[in-house]
């Protein structure tokens, strides 16, 4: 049916004009797949590196199954499925790798669980000092995406000029420090506010501290996993400072949103990371099941090589 719809065409224009529709979606799709490959590429580096650092066991389980499944080069792997026109094979394996990477974010959540804390504010942290943590946010995100960049380009630089450049880092990262003492300083600045702000007090000195030992760790030109470590640590804490909870409705503090009760969050800090991610969303509990299995029963082996045949005779344009 599709066919006989076709304008009447010469079969040197049939033939071209197939491939030439199919290919820009099949070069599309690739392209999305090595993309994807290299973003969770940098997630399980850094994964490790934060493991070594501080070791928890949802994210050792991740990190073990992330090697034991070889989840980059299988993702990669879908570019090359999706040049070649296995339509069916690609979206099989995409649908799996989607319900696998969920169930992984799953159990990093676990990771971020903490229990109510009778000492909590009901009160929320001025606009200007949520500023000042979502700036060293900010900058910290940056800080270690170049510190990854030069550890990556090492080989290729003369070692005095990775010196220079390690140098830079570990000044920008002492800058991060003071920025964030500052938010310190304002929040004792606050009538009653040692009492009042606690919580975010103590995760704030706990950023300052690994902040200038991550300092301490640039100025000896590593900018490896220890430094990258570091880094990712100060991220995760000054995430959890400003962390909004389910059942406020924005703002900072104890109890983000000015709500009463305690913060009942239980949202991982290192889930609002990377480039999907909405820091001020919120997450809702659902249950998400196990991806082994499931999606091959949904779609069988027989649909797969049909889809592939059918896509393949589209491109080519034979009957």
């Amino acid at each position: 049916g599709l066919v006989r719809e076709m304008p009447e065409e010469s079969e040197e224009d049939d033939e071209a004009a197939a491939p030439s529709y199919l290919t820009e979606h099949a070069a599309v799709a690739a392209e999305t797949a090595r993309e994807q490959s290299e973003v969770v590429k940098v997630i399980k580096s850094d994964l490790e590196a934060y493991v070594q650092r501080r070791p928890d066991q949802h994210f050792r389980n991740v990190i073990a199954e992330m090697k034991e499944t070889k989840v980059v080069p299988a993702l990669f792997a879908l570019s090359e499925h999706a040049t070649e026109n296995m339509n069916g094979r690609t979206i099989h394996a995409a649908e799996f790798w989607a319900d696998t990477l969920d169930r992984w974010a799953e159990e990093m959540v676990k990771a971020g669980q903490c229990s109510s804390c009778s000492s909590c504010s009901s009160e929320s942290l001025p606009p200007e000092i949520v500023l000042k943590v979502m700036q060293a946010l900010r900058d910290e995100m940056a800080l270690r995406d170049e510190t990854r960049e030069l550890e990556n380009s090492k080989p290729m630089l003369e070692l005095l000029y990775h010196a220079m450049r390690a140098g830079k880092l570990a000044t920008e990262q002492a800058r991060i420090s003071e920025h964030t003492k500052s938010a310190i300083e304002d929040i004792l600045a606050l009538p009653d506010g040692a009492q009042k702000f606690g919580k975010p007090l103590r995760l704030l000195s706990a950023v300052v501290q690994v902040m200038d030992e991550a300092t301490g760790i640039l100025n000896h030109l590593e900018t490896g996993a220890p430094a990258i470590a570091a880094e990712t640590e100060a991220i995760e804490l000054l995430l959890q400072t400003k962390r909004q909870n389910p059942n406020g409705g924005g703002g900072g503090g104890d109890n983000p949103g000015g709500g009463g009760g305690a913060d009942t969050a239980s949202l991982a800090a290192l889930t609002d990371l990377g480039p999907g991610g909405d820091a001020d969303s919120v997450v809702q509990a659902r249950p998400v099941g196990q991806a082994t299995g499931r999606a091959g029963r949904a779609f069988p082996e027989e649909f797969k090589t049909g889809l592939d045949a059918y896509f393949n005779q589209l491109e080519t344009g034979t009957p």
